[in-house]
């Protein structure tokens, strides 16, 4: 098959906000108090939030967990069949939930 194309400048709305939230080290640093309502939204099953997505990732019951990373990819040329190679991953979020309906962050799940 063929390496997938790149259309310039299409960037959706929701991606162009991820993009610049991830050049900061983390989500609690402001400005992206926006990413942490989002992420509320989407742990209540908020219609809104879930139409900004292609598809409703959890469409039966809404979760009781978001964890968030970045990855940094590269372009892989060694191998047809893997286009993008992960270099490395790191939290952005501590894992969040809800908690008598406020955002919370885990310690550790298990």
């Amino acid at each position: 098959s063929d390496i997938p194309g790149f259309i310039v400048p299409y960037m959706p709305r929701l991606d162009w906000q991820m993009w610049f939230a991830a050049l900061r080290n983390n989500c609690t640093q402001t400005p992206n108090n926006w990413y942490l309502n989002f992420t509320k939204r989407l742990l209540q099953n908020e219609p809104a939030v879930l139409s900004l997505l292609e598809k409703n990732p959890f469409p039966i019951t809404p979760p009781n967990y978001i964890r968030s990373t970045i990855a940094h990819f590269e372009f892989d040329h060694s191998n047809d069949e893997r286009w993008w190679r992960i270099q490395n991953t790191r939290a952005y979020c501590p894992v969040l939930f809800l908690e008598n309906g406020s955002l919370s962050a885990a310690q550790e799940i298990k």
